[in-house]
């Protein structure tokens, strides 16, 4: 490696860690109730500072974070039923791309771009991805339908719209889908809006609403969460990432980063705002919600290797 490179990296880790004063990185570590501060869609800075510096594995705390990342995305990849040696070469890819782009002090984007093409050319051949998140769509409307309240819900983020279509066909429900950009995969009307505007509907329209992988998404979390108990009269049914420790931050991080944006869609926002368990409940009391319940999900998508949680929470005056 050259002189500018380890230069390069050597910045890098100054920057973005905190090496022995707390043991953790600054950038996975920034509060447990708090979220990062607001970005511009598709900065992927964020995911670059905290990725960037496990895959130099200069250290003992680097070689750690990559090792545990390696081992989630093999395990993974077998339980798929992709073979060992794909498997096996597919992360090797995925690990020469990103050191590639790091040692010529280009931006993670770069190995994005080129791990995108290389992903999705393999996964439109072997995959059906539109079975794949119908099945996920079962999945998660079993694991929320008890919970619905009321005839109104609101899907905010309501992505593809798979769920919203469960919700309406199994529990003739009146379902209102609302989200930034068209994901929209249904014949269910869908209502757009800008993420730092208001949602379009009247103070407790909805009796429910559904808020399903969206928070840690949003450049501004905070309003988005603002706007939801608004326009909720009764209850917030919210499942999102949490980390409880650097471990699962890092996991979390990087997996978030590169099923949504390598294997998803390029301009999905991956911000990191994770939060532990306590963090979301005090942010919803914040809010004048009460949570009934919170439910450690564990790794609950067969695919993606993210630690999940189920939160159930009412308004106070309800």
């Amino acid at each position: 490696m050259s002189n500018c490179s380890k230069k390069f990296l050597s910045e890098q880790m100054l920057i973005y860690l905190e090496v022995k004063k707390f043991g953790v990185y600054m950038i996975i570590q920034e509060s447990k109730i708090k979220f990062h501060t607001p970005i511009n869609q598709n900065d992927i800075s964020m995911v670059e500072n905290l990725i960037y510096p496990i895959f130099s594995k200069r250290d003992e705390i680097t070689i750690h974070y990559w090792k545990k990342i390696k081992s989630l995305f093999l395990t993974t990849m077998k339980l798929s039923n992709l073979g060992f040696l794909k498997r096996h070469i597919l992360w090797f890819y995925i690990n020469r791309t990103i050191t590639n782009t790091l040692k010529k002090r280009l931006p993670l984007i770069e190995a994005e771009k080129i791990l995108r093409n290389f992903i999705r050319k393999r996964r439109d051949k072997e995959m059906d991805v539109r079975a794949i998140e119908l099945n996920r769509a079962k999945r998660s409307f079993d694991l929320i339908k008890k919970h619905l309240k009321g005839e109104k819900i609101l899907d905010l983020g309501a992505g593809n719209g798979f769920i919203a279509l469960e919700i309406k066909n199994k529990l003739e429900k009146d379902v209102i889908l609302v989200d930034v950009v068209d994901y929209n995969c249904t014949n269910l009307p869908m209502l757009l809006y800008q993420q730092d505007d208001t949602v379009p509907l009247a103070d407790e329209e909805a009796d429910t609403t559904l808020l399903y992988t969206v928070l840690h998404h949003a450049s501004n979390p905070e309003h988005v969460l603002e706007e939801a108990t608004r326009v909720t009269k009764k209850r917030l049914v919210i499942m999102e990432g949490y980390c409880e420790n650097d471990n699962v931050r890092v996991t979390n991080s990087f997996f978030d980063w590169f099923y949504n944006r390598v294997v998803g869609d390029e301009d999905i926002n991956v911000p990191l705002n994770f939060l532990s368990v306590k963090g979301w409940e005090q942010i919803l009391n914040l809010h004048g919600f009460e949570v009934l319940e919170t439910k450690n999900l564990g790794f609950n998508e067969p695919l993606v290797p993210e630690h999940h949680i189920l939160i159930i929470a009412d308004r106070a005056n309800s």
